[in-house]
């Protein structure tokens, strides 16, 4: 990287004092940082980036306060590597972390070695004599090994209860900063909240805001934004009412972006993102629209101001200096499979490589792909057939136009500049070999979307189906959303249809109706009705009819219970299709309707009435009253300060079946809430392996 004459002093410090570091003589001299990362959320959705609806006031003040870059982009649009970018500043294939997932069942720990090799932001601030936290989506298990002195915990895959943060409190951050100034210390905060990822559940006072916005799913998506803006404000806030807000520099930008050719894409909607600065103590307010700017340049920033020398091999540039901003005319990104091949070659689960110079933007797609793919149908073309697409992002910022063949020598100087930045080995013109990792991938598993599996009151119910492509019979799983019975749809538990179809599973996730507009008992009318579409096309996808059980999570959960508890055999029908399940994993369910508090309004927007009222339909919604010797095994996770659906009533079902002698096991998350324990790895593993077993899934059934 470019060299300062303020780095040439400080190289001069740390030989003189034999350190690695160069820290102030005076702490109170060296800035507070507040990194805030934003999840899943579009470049253009923010009121100072021209959104003509969505309200983002505290984010616009940062903007309008701090040095503002336009033009920021992510190294490659899926969470983990751009977080791994941020902790490291390095490129995804330097640091090694390129997906969020091992394939098939590699152990993340052969990624973690490797990546923690590397020195981290954290680590190089605390050892200069900072405090540092860790809150949010992280992905690297344990937060101290990347040197954060505090945390909420150890966080698995995403963030486990760390994912708490903005969602439900932010008390964490508060008692951290006091903690700080109480030491006399300066701190560093990692805010990294599960906003606006999904699932999509605003407060209901946000989402009516966005009430006139169609498809709903959008207007949830905008709501979420303003919550997140919310929850930067309080931050901001708490920062003046402690007297640190003048001496700390807050940074701020999104681990990737979001809509149509967003998240896992190599176009702008995936891989933009403002970047903003702002530290009244030192920055003049400015909006930059014409450099390019990266998340690798949030690393080299940050020790910079804080007066800590960055490690050598840093390929990212200090945005305080102008004259490295200046100096830079071309930036490189590069987009892989949402699951990692190998921790030693990255290039193995890689699909495109982006060139941007000045208005220029070059994706050179992989002429011969991986067999893992990218999710969100990331691998898609906006120009199919061509694997070379050239853009002029100042007159065509959301690339419609493909400009190569009318600029060859545009496109031959971009390309020769990807190849002397990083040319992969697997870029020839030879078919790659692949391991017998590689051939065990996500591509095995044959995804076929928005298919119908019933209609009702003039709409068509859609199911997306997940099928290993071998050719043997199969256990299936039906997985059933959440989302408070308004919200989300069948894309939410997408990826616990991913991690079972890799294991085997014939798996289909479904949206049913919503309350408000549709009441009890529409949504397990539905469930029921896409296990007998299970049943009715078993051979299509080569189902064993007799191994079909169900997953959910929150009111899926709910559902898949009832179904346990409910089914419908032969005889019941008066039919040879039914909707009985083998086996059923309940996450955070079920609710116990008979038990409502208050008369059970909370739960009027669903049942029509109140406990008093439809005393018959609240008794029918609940899953433990109807629990017999003949259902099948249950397995129930739920966090133990879960304040959504209390673990007692869980507890209530395990006990009934237990006591019917039904086969059930429960798995309690120490410490989580509704929304964390969604994503425990250890519960998922279990519930997973739990479905093996009741389901029959034999060794040979996943190869």
């Amino acid at each position: 990287m470019l060299k300062s004459p303020f780095f040439a002093v400080l190289v001069f410090l740390a030989i003189y004092s034999c350190q690695r570091t160069t820290v102030a003589d005076e702490t109170k001299s060296r800035p507070n940082v507040v990194l805030i990362i934003s999840d899943d959320h579009a470049w253009t959705d923010y009121q100072f980036m021209g959104h003509k609806d969505v309200q983002t006031p505290h984010i616009d003040r940062l903007a309008r306060e701090g040095l503002t870059f336009s033009r920021g982009y992510v190294t490659t649009a899926l969470c983990s590597p751009s977080l791994a970018t941020l902790l490291t500043g390095l490129h995804p294939h330097q640091h090694g972390i390129t997906g969020n997932d091992p394939d098939a069942k590699q152990n993340r720990k052969a990624w973690l070695d490797r990546f923690f090799k590397n020195p981290m932001l954290p680590k190089e601030l605390a050892d200069a004599g900072y405090l540092t936290l860790h809150t949010g989506k992280y992905w690297m298990r344990e937060p101290a090994a990347a040197g954060f002195t505090d945390s909420m915990g150890e966080t698995d895959r995403h963030g486990g209860k760390a994912l708490a943060i903005g969602r439900e409190t932010m008390k964490p951050i508060h008692e951290f900063i006091d903690k700080s100034i109480a030491a006399e210390k300066p701190f560093f905060v990692w805010y990294a909240p599960f906003l606006p990822h999904t699932p999509h559940t605003p407060p209901e006072r946000l989402l009516k805001k966005y009430s006139h916005i169609q498809p709903i799913e959008k207007a949830k998506y905008l709501a979420m934004v303003e919550w997140l803006d919310e929850s930067c404000g309080d931050l901001m806030q708490n920062l003046k009412n402690k007297g640190v807000d003048e001496d700390t520099l807050i940074v701020y930008l999104a681990d990737n972006g979001w809509n149509e050719f967003g998240k896992m894409s190599p176009y702008e909607n995936g891989v933009r993102t403002p970047i903003v600065i702002r530290w009244p103590a030192k920055i003049k307010p400015r909006t930059d629209h014409e450099q390019l700017v990266q998340n690798i340049d949030i690393v080299p920033t940050i020790l910079g101001a804080c007066g800590v020398m960055p490690p050598d091999n840093l390929p990212g540039i200090n945005l305080l200096d102008e004259k490295q901003v200046a100096a830079r005319d071309r930036i490189f990104l590069a987009q892989y499979a949402h699951n990692m091949v190998s921790p030693a070659k990255p290039e193995h689960s890689l699909w495109s490589r982006s060139c941007i110079k000045g208005p220029w933007k070059l994706i050179s797609w992989v002429a011969n792909p991986p067999k893992v793919k990218p999710n969100l149908n990331g691998e898609r073309h906006k120009n199919e057939g061509v694997n070379l697409e050239l853009f002029n992002l100042i007159d065509d910022p959301h690339e419609t136009k493909n400009l190569a063949a009318e600029n060859p020598a545009i496109v031959k100087e971009l390309q020769d500049s990807l190849d002397s930045h990083w040319k992969p080995d697997l870029l020839s013109t030879e078919t790659p070999k692949q391991t017998e990792t590689e051939l065990k991938s996500e591509s095995d598993v044959e995804v076929r979307e928005k298919i119908v599996y019933s209609k009702v009151e003039g709409r068509e119910l859609l199911l997306d189906a997940f099928i290993p492509r071998d050719k043997k019979m199969k256990p299936a799983v039906l997985v059933v959303h959440g989302g408070a019975w308004k919200h989300g749809n069948r894309m939410q538990l997408r990826a616990y249809a991913d991690a079972l179809a890799n294991r085997g599973f014939a798996c289909f996730a479904i949206d049913y109706r919503l309350a408000p507009k549709h009441k009890f008992p529409a949504q397990i009318e539905d469930c029921r009705a896409a296990v007998k579409w299970i049943r009715e096309n078993a051979a299509e996808f080569r189902v064993d009819t007799e191994r079909l059980g169900a997953i959910g999570y929150s009111a899926g959960g709910h559902l898949v219970c009832l179904l346990a508890t409910t089914g419908e055999g032969p005889s019941e029908r008066n039919g040879n299709v039914d909707s009985r399940l083998m086996a059923v994993v309940a996450g955070g369910a079920p609710t116990d309707f008979r038990s409502f508090p208050d008369d059970g309004k909370w739960a009027e927007y669903l049942m029509g009435g109140t406990l008093k009222t439809h005393p018959d339909l609240f008794l029918q919604a609940s899953a433990t009253a109807f629990v017999d010797e003949n259902d099948p095994p249950v397995f129930f996770f739920n966090g133990t300060k879960d304040a959504v659906v209390p673990m007692a009533w869980s507890l209530s079902c395990h006990e009934a079946l237990k006591a019917k002698g039904v086969k059930t096991e429960m798995h309690t998350i120490k410490g989580m809430g509704h929304i964390q324990a969604a994503m425990d790895q250890e519960a998922l593993d279990k519930a997973f392996a739990f479905l093996e077993k009741e389901l029959g899934l034999q060794p040979s059934d996943s190869k």
